[in-house]
């Protein structure tokens, strides 16, 4: 078993960030002991007569005070070379080049723990201010964007550096089998085509069709769906893509996570009730296909924990009347998220799983990682038992002008990019994908070509 001491001051992120890399990411057993001796600041990893020892670079500096200030955020971004990581260099958000090996001991000036604790807890988004007219922490104002990091799961690249230099030390007891794995997402919020409400907005909606879509068959799908609904046959609605979905995913041989808005709390929100009789028809052909149902908290519950525990018993009750599905999964409406309420909003509902940790201007590593953990909490100072799955590719991010506006080509070759480093670290490629983004032709066959670059 490995023996790890450091010193007291921080206890509880040490222990968090210890426990996340340690427990959760390589699944080996450990102990931890703190020294009360102020002098003791690195991180020792100890086994047998070997020990590597991990330069305490951030916390040291925080005796008696807090770290949760926006200028602890560095400035610049080292990037070191060693012969411990797979890439060619590694950011070093807090540390530096010191390398020294021995036969029996080595010594990385690379802050391992307060590095990665700054990804995985985003405490930059906690005292950087700055937001969208969403209230959004936006990608472009990160230190990973900034830095010309955010593509690169670097936390996933911290746990490889330290495992490789214990094994050279001789560890010889087995890790966490790495298991890359695709989850496919769609948040439903317009489950319906809504155009039909009033002239104008199916006129824009028709404009659309031809000028951006250029999509004949579609402006006829649209006409068709006008005069049918009235007859309650919706097998014309643009916004069905459902089936195609189902069909697609099958093909694939994988399963998908559909988010649900459980209320409307503004005109932002999807403009459906949760219990209408449609929307319970199409929950149930959903879990049908044997695919799962998951809460789109909505536009304004992200910071409102009695909403967000009303949305979890609507949802709730419609899943439990329509199957025996146990409601598990969350994402946040517009990705909205207040890293020092939601989660623990979040988990005091019962969600097992969070997966809102994107950033919705820019596809990427929000936390660093692609891989599932355990949330930490600032008011606690604690791990909390909700875990996120960090949501690394949005089409939305990818194709809207006023966000990475790419074209479809280099939106294939970004999504490779990207699960490519996932599946090098044996990470979850979680994209996320909305129904109303494969309505016309063109769209279907981008979505279908980014799955076969991710497949191949």
């Amino acid at each position: 078993m490995l023996k790890i001491y450091t010193s007291k001051h921080f206890k509880a992120e040490k222990e968090y960030i210890i426990d996340t890399i340690f427990n959760e990411f390589l699944g080996v057993s450990y102990e931890i002991y703190f020294c009360k001796d102020l002098d003791f600041c690195d991180y020792v990893v100890k086994f047998d007569d070997k020990k590597l020892i991990i330069r305490d670079r951030f916390f040291e500096k925080f005796i008696g005070t807090t770290y949760l200030e926006k200028k602890n955020i560095p400035d610049g971004i080292k990037l070191v070379s060693n012969q411990f990581i797979k890439e060619q260099d590694i950011p070093v958000i807090y540390g530096d080049e010191e390398l020294i090996v021995h036969e029996n001991s080595i010594i990385c000036g690379i802050d391992i723990f307060a590095s990665s604790f700054f990804m995985l807890s985003r405490w930059e988004e906690s005292v950087n201010k700055v937001r969208d007219k969403h209230d959004r922490f936006s990608g472009i104002e990160s230190l990973a964007y900034k830095k010309d990091f955010l593509r690169r799961p670097v936390v996933n690249e911290y746990v490889e550096m330290m495992w490789s230099m214990l094994l050279s030390l001789g560890y010889e007891k087995e890790r966490k089998k790495l298991n890359y794995d695709l989850k496919i997402s769609c948040d439903v919020d317009h489950p319906f085509d809504e155009s039909i409400k009033s002239p104008k907005s199916f006129i824009r909606a028709l404009a659309a069709d031809i000028f951006k879509r250029t999509d004949a068959l579609l402006c006829l799908k649209r006409f068709l769906n006008l005069i049918f609904v009235n007859f309650k046959i919706y097998n014309f609605d643009p916004n069905n893509t459902f089936r195609w979905y189902f069909t697609v995913c099958s093909s694939f041989n994988k399963k998908a996570i559909f988010y649900f808005i459980p209320e409307y709390t503004c005109k932002i929100d999807g403009d459906y009730k949760i219990d209408n009789q449609r929307v319970k028809n199409l929950i149930l052909e959903i879990l049908s296909h044997g695919h799962a149902i998951g809460t789109h908290g909505s536009y304004n519950s992200y910071n409102n924990k009695k909403q967000i525990f009303r949305e979890q018993q609507l949802l709730g009750s419609v899943l439990a009347e329509v199957s025996k599905n146990e409601l598990v999964y969350n994402r946040q409406h517009y990705l909205r998220w207040d890293p020092e309420l939601t989660a623990d909003y979040l988990d005091a509902a019962q969600y097992k799983v969070d997966s809102t940790g994107g950033y919705a201007d820019q596809c990427g590593f929000r936390y660093g990682t692609a891989s599932e953990f355990k949330m930490w909490s600032f008011s606690k100072k604690e791990a909390l038992a909700i875990k996120q799955q960090p949501l690394i590719v949005m089409e939305g991010s990818l194709l809207a002008k006023i966000n990475m506006n790419l074209t479809y080509l280099n939106a294939v070759l970004m999504v490779k990019k990207l699960n490519d480093s996932v599946k090098k670290y044996g990470g979850m490629f979680t994209i996320l994908w909305h129904n109303t983004s494969l309505t016309s032709r063109k769209e279907q066959k981008f979505f279908l070509k980014v799955l076969r670059t991710i497949d191949s």
